[in-house]
């Protein structure tokens, strides 16, 4: 089971930070998948009303930070570790203007290693294997073939990759202290797909972090222009 609460964590202009615990109740991450996305709304209905609450408390209109800007700022992250470890099994979980560390589906549509048979057809399945139910051994909550599961063993290694002082600049701002792995949540959770994570697009911009599913490439705007000699427009990308 993986129970969460939401839990605001405030700024003060001198840098120091304020934990603010609600008294609402623990959410568990449902077992069956088709019952997450109400999860997700309930924990969200909940992180919000507690920052309504505390904006009324403060007479202020408090703005939420992206965990892509708290990763960016030195000041704030070095103050706040995006994980912060309590004990075995109880973490803070900073996720910025997100109120969980799941998304609701991939950013990445279709990947066939979600399924661990497919992934062990084409030679790259993770060990060990199959996970075929929610596991604690290793710790990996979703299972093949759902779509927060991931069977691809480069994605395991590359999460597991220690964190040294040789490549940290190239690993990027990390919870991770020397000799733990680059994953923020590598500690309560193995094998979930990292284009389910909320702390993909921190991790994705890692010089040593490269996943084997890829986002599609958007075009922001096309002009078509006609050539002096009257040939068919040409499409132009820029």
């Amino acid at each position: 089971m993986i129970y969460v609460a939401p839990v605001l964590f405030l700024r003060t202009d001198l840098g120091a930070w304020l934990r603010v615990e609600s008294s609402a109740k623990q959410y568990s991450v449902p077992h069956e998948s088709d019952k997450l996305p109400i999860h997700l709304e309930d924990v969200r209905a909940s992180a919000h009303s507690s920052l309504t609450e505390t904006c009324k408390i403060l007479h202020t209109d408090l703005s939420v930070t992206s965990l892509e800007q708290h990763f960016a700022d030195s000041d704030s992250f070095d103050g706040q570790n995006a994980i912060v470890k309590l004990s075995d099994d109880q973490y803070w979980i900073v996720t910025g203007d997100q109120t969980h560390f799941l998304i609701r589906e991939p950013t990445v549509l279709d990947c066939p290693y979600h399924d661990y048979a497919q992934t062990h057809s084409e030679g790259v399945a993770a060990q060990p294997g199959p996970i075929l139910q929610r596991s604690v051994d290793p710790r990996s909550f979703f299972y093949s073939p759902e779509t927060h599961h991931c069977a691809h063993q480069n994605v395991a290694l590359a999460k597991s990759q220690t964190v040294t002082a040789k490549n940290r600049e190239r690993c990027g701002p990390r919870s991770s202290r020397d000799g733990e792995a680059f994953c923020e949540i590598w500690s309560f959770e193995r094998r979930l797909c990292c284009r389910t994570c909320v702390f993909e697009p921190v991790c994705t911009k890692a010089q040593v972090f490269h996943l084997p599913c890829q986002r599609p490439v958007q075009i922001e705007k096309a002009i078509l222009t006609a050539s002096s000699e009257g040939q068919s427009a040409q499409p132009r990308v820029r």
